[in-house]
């Protein structure tokens, strides 16, 4: 996306004065350099229309502490205006109501200096604000339809695989709290090398959990600590067991 409209009064904005007054200026820059990064990088969004950045990445982009730039996004979280995620050194940010102010003018040609228009540039104005509504409207319902999903996984056990695809059809059927797109978490899951048997777990986990708003986020940070905490473990071990090796051999 190379650009994204706000309406002039955004200053005045509660949410944005709330948070002016509490963290200064500095909580205004973070929200509108955070949307430019947001629209930057539009298209590289996960499923669940998450960012997912370094720590370091925003340090840099924002100019800010990462406790700072934690402290004014945890805000804007509590205020409904942003979702954020913070695994390790990764983090991930979803800004809902984002697309309202995509703009799509940047498809459009724009005309050449010795052009001159036929109707008023008033006109043109109406016109082009007209058009991109109606885009806008395609788009909102495009993205109101989940994604196809395979009803396939990756998972070279094949009676984890088994156990895996039931559970995934057992999610995307249920009446309460269906995941429709359990089948493409699996997949995204293996592609960033979570271990399939903690994937398992996560997917578990929103079993007993039906009720949650954003279960995607919510299934990922379960499944990097589970991986996270069993590589520990299997490293420890192995490390454990090269130096008895060694000391036998002594």
């Amino acid at each position: 996306m190379y650009w994204f409209k706000h309406p002039t009064d955004s200053r005045r904005d509660p949410d944005l004065v709330s948070a002016r007054d509490k963290f200064g200026d500095k909580a205004v820059v973070i929200f509108w350099d955070l949307l430019e990064i947001y629209g930057r990088e539009f298209n590289g969004l996960d499923e669940e229309d998450f960012l997912w950045v370094t720590k370091p990445f925003l340090t840099r982009e924002l100019r800010r502490k990462w406790t700072t730039t934690h402290l004014v996004l945890s805000y804007y979280e509590k205020l409904g205006r942003l979702q954020v995620i913070v695994n390790e050194n990764q983090v991930g940010i979803k800004i809902p109501k984002f697309i309202t102010m995509a703009s799509n003018w940047t498809k459009r040609k724009k005309p050449k200096p010795t052009e001159v228009p036929t109707v008023v540039p008033t006109a043109i104005e109406v016109e082009v604000e007209v058009e991109e509504k109606k885009e806008l409207r395609v788009q909102e319902k495009e993205q109101e339809k989940p994604p196809p999903a395979k009803s396939t996984v990756k998972i070279e056990d094949p009676k984890l695989r088994e156990e895996v695809i039931e559970r995934c059809k057992k999610l995307k059927n249920r009446e309460n709290g269906s995941f429709p797109r359990a089948f493409g978490f699996v997949n995204a899951m293996l592609k960033k090398n979570h271990r399939p048997d903690c994937i398992f777990y996560a997917l578990g986990a929103l079993e007993t959990n039906p009720d949650l708003s954003s279960p995607w986020p919510y299934a990922e940070k379960i499944s990097l600590l589970q991986t996270q905490k069993l590589n520990e473990a299997e490293s420890i071990a192995e490390h454990r067991k090269t130096m008895e090796d060694s000391a036998k051999r002594w």
